[in-house]
């Protein structure tokens, strides 16, 4: 439902987006970009930006569902040194700290994981023998 650019639209009061009719073979609602010219142009470029945006907002939630992704990983909330200290004074298994590891930095990966908790052991000179570190 597009407005002629003679309309005149009152942009003080809310517009209840949910009244708006969408043509499934119009780009409103479903395309919009900041910079092209066509959407520029437009004379629902506000309108349409909000549709695309609760759009993405709902495809977002239904694809994280809980998790995290790689670029959200809180490696920093990791107590590295409590870590290597705990292993260097009691034994412990390999399977512990990468359950640890996963937990604090909120990583479901467990390649990643896999990964990260190598390269500190072998950056730490920390060895394993039989699925215990020493």
């Amino acid at each position: 439902m597009k407005t002629s650019k003679t309309q005149k639209v009152n942009r003080s009061k809310p517009k209840d987006l949910t009244s708006l009719t969408l043509d499934p073979d119009d780009c409103f609602g479903k395309e919009w970009e900041i910079s092209a010219p066509e959407c520029v142009r437009c004379s629902q470029y506000e309108e349409c930006m909000v549709l695309v945006t609760d759009l993405t907002k709902e495809e977002e939630k239904s694809v994280r569902r809980g998790k995290y992704f790689l670029d959200e990983m809180q490696w920093e909330a990791v107590p590295w040194d409590q870590l290597e200290e705990l292993i260097r004074a009691q034994k412990t298994s390999l399977q512990d700290l990468r359950d640890t590891v996963a937990d604090l930095a909120k990583c479901t990966d467990q390649y990643t994981i896999y990964l990260k908790v190598q390269n500190w052991l072998v950056e730490k000179n920390i060895k394993v023998e039989d699925g215990w570190l020493y």
